[in-house]
């Protein structure tokens, strides 16, 4: 009898730990798992969160993610910059030209045009740092001489 009792105490004891981890489960499931599919499409249809670390980035490889302000679109000429080997170049049609915002970044100076198929998004906040971070305020910065738009 004192065993049945014995095994009848742990038995219960267990149920109740159980029952206690399935409710703990159950109410993280509830709380954080249903922002997965939302977070998802968020991300796939409405703006994706990326991190942009070290210098800036060539297009030589598609899957990596850059951030450049694009100078010049089909048809445009465009003054180049050094190192670029002609004094002026003409965006061919389904490109783009692109230019960071230092002196030493490798922009389309470096590479020439660049296929408009590259671009993915457009950056409309900064996160971080925090003393930079707000919107991107693109109207303000100063526009670029020597670009001639196309008629």
């Amino acid at each position: 009898m004192a065993a049945r009792w014995a095994w009848g105490s742990v038995a219960g004891g267990g149920a109740a730990r159980r029952s206690k981890f399935l409710g703990q489960v159950s109410d993280y499931l509830i709380r954080y798992a249903t922002w997965i599919p939302p977070l998802i499409w968020f991300n796939e249809y409405v703006a994706q969160v990326t991190s942009i670390h070290g210098p800036s980035i060539s297009p030589h490889d598609p899957n990596k993610t850059t951030v450049k302000r694009i100078i010049g679109l089909p048809g445009d000429v465009i003054k180049t910059k050094p190192p670029y080997h002609y004094e002026h170049a003409v965006v061919p049609e389904g490109h783009i030209w692109v230019e960071g915002d230092g002196d030493k970044s490798l922009d389309s100076n470096h590479y020439g045009p660049i296929s408009a198929r590259l671009v993915t998004g457009r950056v409309t906040h900064i996160l971080s740092p925090w003393e930079r971070a707000g919107r991107v305020r693109w109207w303000e910065h100063p526009l670029r001489t020597g670009v001639h738009r196309a008629a």
